[in-house]
């Protein structure tokens, strides 16, 4: 996370994703393997901390296509 305010209540978050789905728990294959990357920005407000973040996919399925995620509360 990058703090935009002093008092750490706006900050940016940089991230990096990768996953995958094998047929058995001895498999392993890297060109199953899928991966994006994206950035987000973090508030922190009396009601609790907001997080907005976009997505980006860079390989199969998901390749050129973003999606934006908002949430609000704790993470658990």
């Amino acid at each position: 996370r990058i703090p935009f305010t002093e008092d750490k209540s706006i900050s940016m978050a940089l991230f990096s994703d990768a996953c995958g789905v094998f047929k058995d728990s001895f498999t392993f294959d890297m060109d199953n393997i899928v991966y994006g990357v994206g950035a987000g920005v973090r508030f922190v407000t009396p009601l609790g901390p907001i997080r907005l973040d976009w997505g980006y996919g860079l390989k199969f399925p998901s390749k050129g296509r973003s999606i934006v995620h908002f949430a609000m509360g704790q993470t658990f």
